[in-house]
């Protein structure tokens, strides 16, 4: 597991988006038009991206929130919205903990393995998909006599000790996915000084965190009833860090910074022990990100002895008076509001704003080290980085590697960065995985189920013909002539559970039109489907696709 993802066994529980001006001017322009159109949706989708319920109170608060914020710091554009969650909650109009955040190796295992459990019944495994467990890749093995080496392999592990090649097949890939320093490692691992010295001048090895500030206060109700009413509440807002000062020595203006502000209102919290004292006292706790460059004085070494990852990682430019001033005003002004909307009393609050004692978390805090093996940052003059616009390792370095974990971006954004490796994730496998394709027959109606997740479907038979139902056994981009398909049988009640990618076919009339009916996943419950189907059109003699939306 350690090798799928780095420091986190679980993606939880934030999944705010990268704002749109840090994409447009950080990262390659196709990578951001690709997550704004399409794929931070199936992102979201897949991670079940989830809001509470907003009653009339919480909407009051929130508004006076965005009101006095807009007063304190004009020029900020601070508009506090619920925290964005991936996860299922312990209740629907509120919540405290996420129950359920979404993890990648679950996942994997799941398609590995198959599962039968949650009463969703069971799910083959892929026969294509190979886990092998308490194994650690060390390093590639590359071809030396092609120029660029081509990797062809790579050395495992085993927990007794031993080294254990296993081969790509032919035309295959290898992507790293050990997280920023691993990956970084294993490809350090694979080659010489010369090797390191190509990584390094396309902005490789360069481990960046960025930098929080938290202010924690403690407070009471004026009516203790109240608690229970408001319950808990997590609120985050993007916020520009707007000082005036935007120049730079050549008289170019540069883009304003974004800052993401976090906001826990009586509600558990991802910082660390102590900023929260007593959870039978109400607390307050703002955290603010800050966006930053990848720092080129950070760096990823071997050690020459053992052959582990040695890190050095500094902190970047700190926040200006000014960014610090822009935070100390919105945290005084929420202070403020959250007194006289929900009739709070703060323990210790500070005669005013520039008494806010901001603390600057320690780096690595939430697991955000990031950037070195990247992207290009459009913004830099050198052009230069380790991946292309498909996460796939530049031909100056290597051939027939890719890479998909934080180590891939090429700028420390102001937000939890796990909606976006998400995103590439998936837009990675589209790159890497040829799509299921079927061709319109005759007198057949074909279903793909392209949602990402198992549906339930029935199609009507208006024409009265056969009740055969066949599932498509085709891979990838293989002739539909060469596949195979199996007969399936249907539940008493018509219904037919569709896993993701699977295909499904129906003998029916040409020019009479069916209806396909569709359970979705129901959220809220454990496995369960919606009681309501969603009716689509099905067309003898053509396809039929199950989307996301």
């Amino acid at each position: 597991m350690y090798n799928l993802g780095g420091r986190s066994a679980a993606w939880g529980l934030f999944i705010p988006r990268i704002h749109d001006r840090t994409l447009q001017v950080h990262f390659p322009k196709a990578v951001g038009e690709a997550l704004l159109s399409t794929y931070y949706r199936k992102a979201e989708y897949l991670m079940n991206l989830s809001l509470p319920r907003s009653e009339k109170e919480h909407r009051y608060v929130i508004d006076r929130l965005n009101a006095d914020g807009l007063a304190a710091v004009p020029n900020s554009r601070v508009q506090w919205n619920w925290a964005r969650i991936a996860s299922e909650f312990q209740r629907e109009n509120n919540y405290s903990f996420a129950q359920g955040a979404y993890s990648s190796i679950d996942k994997i295992l799941e398609i590995a393995l198959g599962r039968d459990n949650d009463g969703e019944g069971p799910v083959n495994a892929d026969p294509k998909v190979r886990v092998a467990l308490n194994a650690e890749v060390r390093s590639l093995i590359m071809d030396w006599s092609q120029d660029p080496p081509v990797a062809i392999g790579v050395n495992v592990r085993t927990p007794e000790g031993d080294c254990v090649p296993i081969f790509v097949k032919d035309k295959g890939s290898v992507v790293l996915s050990a997280g920023s320093v691993d990956s970084a490692a294993i490809l350090l691992r694979s080659g010489g000084s010369e090797w390191r010295q190509k990584i390094e001048a396309h902005r490789g090895l360069h481990v960046t965190d960025h930098d929080i500030y938290i202010y924690g206060s403690r407070f009471r109700y004026t009516k203790p009833t109240d608690r229970e009413a408001y319950g808990a509440m997590k609120l985050q807002s993007y916020f520009d860090m707007d000082t005036g000062n935007t120049g730079n020595p050549e008289g170019q203006q540069k883009p304003i910074p974004v800052g993401l502000a976090n906001m826990s209102i009586d509600s558990s919290s991802f910082l660390p022990r102590g900023v929260g004292e007593d959870s039978q006292i109400p607390n307050f706790i703002m955290a603010f990100i800050r966006e930053c460059q990848l720092h080129d004085q950070n760096n990823i070494e071997i050690d020459p002895t053992t052959y582990e990852p040695r890190v050095t990682i500094r902190r970047g430019d700190r926040a200006t008076d000014g960014e610090i001033k822009i935070m100390q005003k919105l945290t005084w002004s929420a202070m403020k509001t959250i007194e006289t909307a929900i009739g709070a009393t703060f323990v210790k609050k500070p005669a005013d704003s520039d008494k806010i004692d901001l603390y600057l978390a320690g780096l690595g805090v939430v697991a955000h080290e990031l950037g070195t093996l990247p992207m290009k940052d459009p913004s830099l003059k050198d052009g230069k980085g380790c991946l292309d616009d498909d996460l796939k390792v530049v031909d100056d370095i290597c051939k027939g590697v890719y890479v998909c974990d934080l180590a891939c971006f090429p700028f420390s954004p102001e937000v939890n960065p796990t909606l976006t490796l998400t995103a590439l994730a998936i837009r990675l496998s589209r790159h890497l995985v040829h799509r299921t394709r079927v061709k319109p027959k005759p007198n057949r109606v074909s279903v793909v189920n392209h949602s990402g997740v198992p549906v339930l479907i029935r199609l009507s038979n208006l024409a009265k013909g056969s009740e055969k139902i066949l599932r498509w056994l085709g891979q990838g981009d293989e002739p539909e002539e060469n596949a195979k398909t199996e007969e399936v049988k249907a539940s008493e009640t018509g219904w037919i559970e569709a896993a993701a990618g699977e295909i499904y076919q129906w003998e029916r009339t040409d020019g009479l039109t069916e209806a396909l009916f569709v359970q979705k996943r129901n959220t809220n419950s454990d496995g369960g489907f919606l009681s309501e189907p969603v009716v689509m059109s099905a067309h003898p003699g053509g396809v039929t696709v199950i989307g996301v939306d």
